[in-house]
């Protein structure tokens, strides 16, 4: 079997082309909040969804992807692929994954309770939390303490 160059591969149909935000279509940022499209991105994924089914993946909420890229007629695939919406989510529904449905209640509950008691375990202890990690043990002591 010979191998596939670009060319090749751009005459198959259908043509989809996914792209994840942070890292591919901005820079990484020191916050999400910071991050931004590379100039001229915007334009470019327009003129690619005329040629080929174009999808934005991303970790973010599929809401805050749309928002960053603002285009209209692409797919959005947020949450690590739990939820997408075929256009800006603004404009189209949103779709969620069936097998994370049984979770959103359960998750929200979790949420609910660390926004509630995270302030005053913070303000009684002697902890920094540092990135990912921090978090993650903060939420361990957060648990044993319940």
């Amino acid at each position: 079997m010979s191998p596939l160059n670009l060319q090749t591969v751009l005459t198959k149909k259908p043509l989809g082309l996914v792209f994840d935000i942070d890292g591919t279509l901005s820079p990484i940022a020191p916050t999400s909040e910071e991050a931004r499209l590379y100039p001229g991105v915007a334009p470019l994924l327009k003129r690619a969804s005329e040629h080929a089914h174009v999808a934005i993946m991303t970790g973010r909420a599929i809401e805050d992807g749309a928002a960053m890229v603002n285009v209209d007629g692409l797919t959005y695939i947020g949450t690590h692929g739990l939820e997408w919406s075929d256009g800006l989510p603004t404009l189209h529904p949103v779709e969620i994954l069936p097998e994370a449905l049984a979770y959103i209640e359960p998750g929200k509950y979790l949420l609910d309770l660390v926004e509630d008691t995270l302030p005053e375990m913070l303000a009684n202890a002697d902890i920094v939390v540092q990135g990912v990690e921090g978090m993650a043990n903060l939420l361990h002591k957060m648990v044993e303490l319940l």
